[in-house]
């Protein structure tokens, strides 16, 4: 009998807007970016986000596959002048070049006990500013027959990570939730070293 699971990772900003690190053009402008404005959300069609990668597995009695999609969010900048009050808005979308999905190792037979391992990372820079540092994570995304789902790797500080896994395509289910620390976490290298989740989702 075929079977299949989604796993899906996704990146946030929890504030509504954020403060940039860099120095204005000049001391006399304010710039800020928009973030998503919310908490951890299973809601995949309304939450906003900056990233998001799912690989989708599928088993069935001969053998098994894999599959991936990425996709980034929109990119909001607000520059304020100071003097006059006048707001100037522009607007970008990240490539998703640098979300990455490949396949690190597999036992697939047709049997109970088949498995997929895929590495996942990003990075996944604001669009606007050059010099912005990237949104990175690398995890090791592995997902068997019998719905065990294993998460493992590493993220920056900052933005929020949740990491969801469905079966079927039932309800989305938590395998891992981070709160963002502060900007300044964004900055290399990846602080959150040695996440290691796992469950099973049947």
């Amino acid at each position: 009998m075929a079977i299949s699971f989604a796993v899906r990772i996704i990146s946030f900003i929890s504030e509504a807007w954020v403060n940039s690190p860099f120095d204005p053009p000049s001391p006399a402008y304010k710039v800020d970016f928009k973030g998503d404005n919310r908490t951890f959300s299973k809601d995949m069609e309304n939450a906003s986000y900056r990233t998001v990668q799912q690989i989708n597995f599928k088993f069935d009695n001969n053998s098994g596959d894999w599959n991936k999609y990425a996709k980034t969010g929109i990119t909001t900048e607000r520059l304020t002048n100071r003097n006059t009050g006048k707001v100037t808005y522009s607007t970008g979308q990240a490539s998703v070049s640098g979300i990455t999905a490949k396949l690190d190792a597999s036992h697939l037979l047709g049997e109970n006990s088949d498995w997929i391992r895929v590495l996942c990372e990003g990075a996944v820079a604001d669009p606007l500013i050059g010099v912005a540092p990237a949104v990175n994570y690398k995890f090791y995304v592995y997902a068997n027959k019998q719905g065990k789902i294993e998460l493992e790797g590493m993220h920056d500080g900052y933005p929020s990570f949740e990491v969801y896994a469905q079966v079927n395509g039932g309800t989305w289910q938590n395998i891992y939730l981070f709160e963002e620390q502060t900007v300044a976490s964004l900055f290399p290298p990846m602080e959150i070293k040695g996440v290691y989740k796992t469950r099973y989702i049947i």
